[in-house]
């Protein structure tokens, strides 16, 4: 092979090469990027779902005139559920406060929530 075709072809890949590593560091880098986005968001969706269940929780109390124990207790005996109280209403509202800064930070619109 002549010596002109053989430098073309190392110029050629090499050009390929100064593209493609830039391009895989951007996509890998907005990949994690919008992974994160997408946690913050679902985690905040679960929280609100939360807080509007234990206003619900309440709301039944009121009009059945049954304790938060009692409901809890009649949840796990027909499903077997049962919760480990680390949402209790303080740490929900510290944790959704949490979140929403993290939001803000990242840029995520949080009115259709």
């Amino acid at each position: 092979m002549d010596s002109e075709v053989i430098a073309a072809i190392i110029s050629g890949l090499l050009s390929v090469l100064a593209t493609l590593i830039p391009s895989v560091t951007a996509f890998v880098l907005a990949k994690r990027f919008l992974g994160e986005k997408r946690y913050v968001k679902t985690a905040l969706q679960a929280m609100y779902e939360v807080r509007l269940l234990r206003h619900v929780v309440g709301e039944y109390e009121l009009t059945s005139k049954l304790s938060e124990r009692a409901i809890r207790k009649a949840v796990f005996e027909k499903y077997g559920l049962s919760t480990k109280n680390r949402f209790t209403p303080q740490r929900l509202d510290q944790r959704i406060e949490s979140y929403e800064k993290k939001a803000e930070e990242n840029l995520i619109p949080l009115d259709h929530l």
